[in-house]
């Protein structure tokens, strides 16, 4: 198992798996069998972050794709055709052979990000409504951490990436960036604008986070 060492100003040990990376952070001039030490105590922990990880997007031959929350086994079948099929428990992906990985890799972003798309549409139109303010306009882009953002004139912007998440987180990303709209923080005043559209938000949070 690869570590990253952070050495810093601060005063304790702290540790934490991003990317399917890990990481510590660490005072100056601690010493290693001590941070190795941490590291051992904490393998469960760090072993059970890294078998939850799942790159975004997609890559050519993956096994599965997680969608809207759910992991499909992928089958690939050659086709004269590029076509996408979601069976019940299963991802059909026919591909003409002439076209490259590369491709191949977008047109399948491009088309989940399509689905996607139609799910924003209804729901920033919804929400809006909901909060009284005019439907804003937004955009849908790859970020490499965050799941949306507000600008202060207003714009929204959703990542990509999105559509591997559950129909009801979605749902709390697009109201969340609807709410900046009205209050541009975090705030007392923003959650109680998101729990009075949405009381059970922390809890979609937390199932998130313990997926």
């Amino acid at each position: 198992m690869k570590i990253e060492i952070i050495y810093s100003n601060r005063k304790t040990l702290a540790l934490y798996v991003r990317d399917g990376a890990v990481f510590v952070r660490a005072p100056h001039q601690t010493p290693k069998p001590l941070i190795e030490s941490f590291v051992k105590e904490k393998e469960h922990w760090i072993m059970k972050h890294l078998d939850a990880y799942e790159p975004a997007g997609f890559s050519w031959e993956q096994p599965s794709l997680k969608v809207f929350g759910k992991t499909y086994p992928i089958m690939y079948h050659a086709s004269a055709k590029f076509e996408i099929q979601l069976e019940k428990d299963t991802l059909i992906l026919r591909y003409p052979t002439s076209w490259s990985v590369d491709r191949l890799e977008r047109t399948v972003l491009l088309y989940f990000k399509d689905l996607l798309d139609k799910q924003l549409d209804v729901l920033v139109t919804h929400y809006a409504l909901a909060l009284g303010i005019e439907v804003p306009q937004y955009k849908i882009r790859k970020y490499k951490r965050i799941h949306g953002r507000c600008n202060r004139g207003g714009e929204l912007a959703f990542n990509t990436y999105l559509f591997h998440e559950n129909h009801r987180f979605i749902e709390y990303v697009v109201l969340h960036e609807c709410a900046h709209i009205l209050e541009f923080n975090h705030s007392a005043a923003f959650y109680a604008i998101v729990e009075k559209q949405m009381p059970d938000y922390k809890y979609v949070i937390k199932e998130r986070k313990g997926r």
